[in-house]
This record gives C-alpha cells, sequence and structure tokens, in this order.
C-alpha cells in the first residue's frame, strides 16, 4: 500500500541535491544537530538522514504519531524532485477515533505542503541574491 496522497507532498527545484538538503533544512529550522524539523503544528525528530539523498523521523499531529520521510531524487544535473510522505500505523477506533485520525491527517498534508512551499521560496531568495 502506497503513501495516500492526503499525507504527502512534493515540489521539483531547479537546483542539484545538496542545495536541495540545504533548501529543505533550512526551511524545516533544522541546521542542527541532532535535527529537528519545526512545522506549524509538529516538530519532527529525525533519527535517520542522509544529506542530499534522504531523511526519516517521527512527529505527532493531534496526538496521532506519524513516521515522516522526505526524498531528493536528482532530475538530471540541475533539478530535484522533494517528495515528504507520513504515515501512521493508528487504527482508529470509533467515531470520536475516526475525527482525530481525519483531523492529524489534515493538520499533516498542510505541514507537508508548507514545508515544500518554503522549500522553493528558500531556493527562489537564493536564486535572486545571486544574481
Amino acid at each position: 500500500m502506497g503513501v495516500p496522497k492526503e499525507t504527502s507532498a512534493s515540489i521539483e527545484i531547479p537546483v542539484n541535491p545538496d542545495l536541495a538538503w540545504r533548501a529543505l533544512t533550512t526551511a524545516a529550522g533544522a541546521p542542527t544537530e541532532p535535527p529537528v524539523w519545526h512545522l506549524e503544528h509538529a516538530a519532527v525528530t529525525l533519527d535517520t538522514f542522509s544529506p542530499a539523498e534522504a531523511a526519516g523521523g517521527y512527529g505527532a499531529w493531534n496526538g496521532v504519531e506519524y513516521r515522516v520521510s522526505a526524498h531528493l531524487v536528482p532530475r538530471g544535473a540541475r533539478q530535484t524532485l522533494v517528495v515528504l510522505t507520513a504515515e501512521s500505523d493508528l487504527e482508529p477506533h470509533g467515531i470520536a477515533g475516526a475525527a482525530r485520525a481525519a483531523r492529524s491527517r489534515r493538520q499533516v498534508r498542510r505541514d507537508l505542503e508548507a514545508l515544500a512551499a518554503a522549500v522553493g521560496e528558500q531556493v527562489a531568495r537564493w536564486s535572486t541574491t545571486a544574481g
């Protein structure tokens, strides 16, 4: 089973994976060790990361824990696709559990979309200041 579209986001940016990684960590507010991504609704503590390739960690939205991953996919020499995903093992029980899970998925989606947009904005800022 793949990651539901509601808990994923992506952006293609005109930089190599090294700069894409720098943009991602800058946008997530995580330039230090151990890296923690500071998103609007959650903090994601990374437990695995390989700069310019991928990262993974855990965060909780509305009391529901998710495994969050970022993958940097090279698309030629000067393009990178940044793919952000989040998966939860939670099996909602009853109406209240289903409502909580739905709220958490909305928050995750918003945070991942905002992070992807912030990565693009970071790259755009670098492009305008470099020229």
